[in-house]
């Protein structure tokens, strides 16, 4: 999360889902960082099974719930609003959880995921990714406002981890 929070600026939440097997912070650290320094607070599962969206749910509420605890470090610092992303696996959780009530937009990398009406979608992969066309017809029946972005040559495992942000790929 960003450090320090803004006064007077309810901060956007992302819930985040690793790729199967991923675990740990090394791997997308640089993707939470990110969010971070632009004022997004993001929670991550770091489980080998967060395709149901489960995690990306739990993650949601849990912030809210500190939104509204006092003492939390985030008491009343955190905006209602959520976004939901992962890699692989974890994009696909992210499209079952974008339908919880309080997201708003859906980032599935290297997923296709479903979007709804009520999201904003951005479908990000590589064109030697697993399935970029998937991608291309998610936006295409997309019901709402909708974005693909391709990375030329990028592909499922390094362009969308850490090697590949160390690669500067």
């Amino acid at each position: 999360y960003p450090e320090p929070f803004e006064a007077d600026c309810p901060h956007p939440i992302v819930a985040w889902g690793n790729g199967t097997g991923v675990t740990g912070p090394a791997v997308y650290e640089f993707f939470n960082r990110n969010a971070a320094s632009w004022g997004i607070v993001v929670i991550a599962a770091h489980d080998s099974n967060t395709g149901s969206g489960n995690y990306h749910r739990a993650g949601i509420d849990y912030l809210l719930e500190q939104n509204a605890t006092s003492g939390s470090e985030f008491f009343g610092k955190l905006s209602d609003r959520a976004g939901v992303t992962g890699h692989s696996q974890g994009g696909f959780g992210a499209s079952q959880a974008a339908s919880h009530s309080n997201v708003r937009a859906l980032v599935p990398v290297g997923a296709s995921g479903r979007p709804l009406a009520t999201t904003a979608f951005l479908c990000l992969t590589g064109t030697e990714d697993i399935a970029p066309d998937a991608c291309r017809t998610a936006v295409q029946g997309a019901p709402g406002p909708a974005m693909a972005a391709i990375w030329e040559g990028g592909d499922h495992v390094v362009t969308e981890t850490v090697a590949g942000f160390l690669a500067r790929d």
